[in-house]
C-alpha cells in the first residue's frame, strides 16, 4: 500500500501544469472576425497594438498587422477568408470543416510532392494596388527564393501576359497571409498595410512554397513548451501540431532560427506573457532576415535541388545492461516492465527482456 502511494504521490509531481490544457479538444470560435475581433481588444488593451514597435519580431508584426486589418473595423475584412495560425489562408468552407483535431483537414503538402509543389519558372502577379514599399521588398524577396532553389529557374512576371495556369498573386489584402503549397490558379499572397519588410514576404512565399510553420510540427514537444494558460483562449486553437501524415520535415532537424517560426509572445493574453518557449535555453525564436540555413536544406530537400540528404540514423539495438541482467529477469516477474513507476527505467536497461515477444503465425 506504501509503496502505491509512493508512486501516486510521484505521477503527480512529475506532471507539468500545462500539461492540464488538451490542445485537440480545443476548437476556435465560429468565425474569423471574432477571433482577430478578441485579438485587436487584447493587443490595443495591453499596449501592443503598434506594428512600428522598435525590435518587434516577424511574427509579432504580422499577428499586429492582421489584428488591426482584421479585427479593428477600420481595415480590410476579407470575409470570404479564414486565418489558420495567424496567416494561412483557408476559406470558410475548409476552416469549418476541417477544424477539429490535430489533423484539421489539412492538405498533405509535403506528402503529396506532385500536386502541390510548384513547377519550373514560377509565374507570378503583382496587383496594381501594391505601392512601391511593398514591390520592392516582393522583388527582394522572390530573389531570394531564386537564390536558394537555382534549378526551379528564374520567376517569371506575367503582370502584363497572358495570365497561365497558376501564378502567385500578390495583392493588397487584410493583412499578410498566403496559402500553404501549390494550389492552382491565381494564388493569394497578401502583403498588405504594414506587411512590407524583406522577412515578412519570405514568409509569406514560403507558405505557399509548401511550408508550415515550424512550431506546428509533430515533434515540437520534444523542442519548446507551449505556455496554455498565457495564451488568448479565442486563439488556442493556432497552437495545435500537425500530424505525421500531413508533414514531413525531410529528416531536417528543428529549427529555432527559422523564418516560419512563432515568436515567443505569439497570440498573448497581455504585454510580456511568452506563449512559447525554447526546452534548450534558446532566448529567441524566428527571425525577421530570411531564410535561415535549415530553412534552406529543407526547401533544397523538397524540390529536389541538390540538398543535403540526411543520413538515417542506425537503428537502436534493445538490449538488457551487462550489469543488470538477472535483475531485469526478476524485475520483469514484478511487473516491473508495465508499472508506470518504473517503465522508462526498464526500457532504458531492461529492453529486451520487457520486449513484447512476436506472436507466431497462425498456421495456415
Amino acid at each position: 500500500m506504501l509503496w502505491t502511494i509512493t508512486g501516486l504521490v510521484f505521477l503527480i509531481l512529475a506532471l507539468p501544469t500545462s500539461a492540464a490544457e488538451n490542445v485537440s479538444d480545443i476548437t476556435q470560435p465560429p468565425n474569423d472576425t471574432t477571433n482577430w475581433e478578441e485579438v485587436f481588444k487584447v493587443m490595443n488593451e495591453s499596449g501592443m497594438s503598434r506594428t512600428d514597435e522598435p525590435g518587434l519580431g516577424l511574427f509579432d508584426t504580422i499577428l499586429r498587422v492582421n489584428a488591426r486589418e482584421r479585427g479593428s473595423g477600420l481595415g480590410r475584412s476579407d470575409t470570404n477568408v479564414f486565418l489558420f495560425e495567424g496567416d494561412i489562408m483557408l476559406n470558410n468552407e475548409t476552416a469549418n470543416t476541417g477544424s477539429q483535431g490535430t489533423g484539421r483537414g489539412k492538405r498533405a503538402v509535403i506528402r503529396d510532392r506532385r500536386r502541390n509543389l510548384w513547377p519550373r519558372n514560377i509565374n507570378y502577379v503583382l496587383d496594381r494596388g501594391l505601392r512601391g514599399a511593398a514591390r520592392r521588398v516582393i522583388a527582394s524577396a522572390i530573389k531570394e527564393w531564386e537564390t536558394t532553389l537555382p534549378c526551379r529557374g528564374s520567376w517569371v512576371d506575367v503582370t502584363n501576359s497572358r495570365k497561365p495556369r497558376s501564378y502567385m498573386h500578390f495583392f493588397v489584402g487584410g493583412g499578410c497571409y498566403s496559402q500553404v503549397g501549390h494550389v492552382g490558379g491565381a494564388q493569394k499572397v497578401s502583403i498588405g498595410r504594414g506587411c512590407e519588410h524583406h522577412g515578412i514576404a519570405v514568409h509569406e512565399i514560403g507558405h505557399a512554397m509548401g511550408l508550415w510553420h515550424e512550431q506546428s510540427r509533430p515533434d515540437r514537444d520534444s523542442y519548446v513548451r507551449i505556455v496554455w494558460n498565457n495564451i488568448i483562449p479565442a486563439m488556442k486553437f493556432n497552437f495545435q501540431k500537425q500530424t505525421t501524415s500531413s508533414v514531413n520535415s525531410l529528416g531536417v532537424s528543428y529549427d529555432y532560427d527559422s523564418v516560419m517560426h512563432y515568436g515567443a509572445t505569439a497570440f498573448a493574453r497581455a504585454r510580456g506573457l511568452t506563449t512559447i518557449s525554447s526546452k534548450q535555453g534558446h532566448r529567441t525564436l524566428g527571425q525577421r532576415r530570411g531564410l535561415s540555413p535549415k530553412d534552406k536544406q529543407q526547401v533544397k530537400l523538397l524540390y529536389k535541388c541538390g540538398g543535403t540528404t540526411v543520413k538515417p540514423t542506425k537503428p537502436t539495438v534493445c538490449k538488457d545492461s551487462t550489469s543488470h541482467k538477472q535483475w531485469c529477469i526478476e524485475s520483469k516477474k514484478l511487473s516491473f516492465c508495465s508499472n508506470a513507476l518504473f517503465k522508462r527505467y526498464m526500457i532504458q536497461h531492461c529492453c529486451r527482456t520487457c520486449k513484447p515477444k512476436p506472436t507466431p503465425p497462425k498456421p495456415t
